[in-house]
């Protein structure tokens, strides 16, 4: 396992707590080749049908930030949220996640362009989340990593940006890599590490996903008791920690539990929930140990 290195813990400015949430892409969009998704459009990046946002999981979800705001006195949330189809898609189609592919310059321009795209792709599907939290009244401030990151993985490089107000907000994107690749995808997962890991004053880090937790099998096999209630990297008992990979660039719940486990190790509680249920996500950021959920252990 990686173990991002040590950095001097620091904290948001006038904030004594935080609290760092990732929203799963596939809460907020289509995550899919094609087709509607839940809940409206609101597209980007040359009007691509599959670049649909689900707002009504989107205001649920900025209005449950506002109400952990509102009930933890000096509290600071970071939020981090994924791509879904507005980076998932092209990502795959092009293989950003391999960076430049050698001695196929057609490909590459083809590679160039997507990166661009992309990352328009994701200021766009920002906006709409930065929209939404100003909607429900909370003070956010948002930081797109291809212009403070570089390199992939926990172990990437840049300072971490904090908002002013009471939210800082950052995403999946694609970033510049120094070395020949020129370029590769950091995961919201990657910045869930560090963020969670490096703040001073971390009282919950919670991943809010389209299932329920760490599953025993298949979410589309799964019933109320496939549910782990906990999940360690050295636990024996078996796991459904698959993901799509047709899609999913970055790992899906496998990626998330290792991740979780990290942040873990450094004395953070951590919890996986479903987000398609917005009290879920209070309860776990705000320290709720009955929460259905999966706690990741280290």
């Amino acid at each position: 396992m990686v173990v991002p290195p040590p950095h001097p813990p620091h904290p948001p400015p006038h904030s004594r707590r935080v609290i760092v949430l990732k929203l799963g892409g596939s809460l907020l969009t289509n995550k899919s080749t094609g087709g509607g998704g839940g809940g409206g459009g609101g597209g980007g990046g040359g009007g691509d049908d599959m670049l649909l946002v689900d707002f009504g999981t989107l205001t649920l979800l900025c209005q449950s930030v506002k109400t952990i705001l509102d009930t933890q006195y000096h509290t600071h949330v970071v939020l981090i949220h994924g791509a879904g189809s507005f980076g998932h898609i092209k990502a795959r189609k092009y293989r950003l996640n391999l960076g430049l592919i050698p001695a196929d310059p057609e490909q590459q321009n083809a590679q160039r362009n997507a990166v661009r795209e992309v990352r328009k792709d994701m200021l766009t599907l920002n906006a709409h989340i930065m929209q939404a939290l100003a909607n429900s009244n909370v003070d956010a401030q948002s930081y797109a990593p291809h212009s403070w990151a570089k390199g992939t993985g926990p172990n990437f490089t840049g300072e971490l940006p904090y908002s002013k107000g009471e939210c800082t907000v950052t995403h999946g994107d694609v970033v510049d890599v120094p070395d020949e690749r020129e370029f590769g995808i950091l995961s919201g997962d990657d910045l869930f590490v560090r963020y969670a890991t490096e703040s001073q004053g971390v009282t919950a880090a919670v991943f809010a996903t389209d299932v329920d937790g760490v599953l025993k099998v298949p979410p589309e096999r799964a019933t109320a008791d496939d549910l782990l209630e906990t999940w360690s990297s050295r636990d024996n008992e078996a796991a459904e920690l698959s993901h799509d990979e047709k899609i999913d660039v970055t790992g899906g719940i496998g990626y998330k539990a290792a991740s979780g486990a990290l942040v873990a190790a450094a004395g953070v509680r951590v919890l996986i929930v479903n987000g398609h249920h917005a009290d879920r996500v209070v309860a776990a950021c705000n320290g709720v140990d009955s929460v259905r959920g999966t706690r990741i252990l280290p």
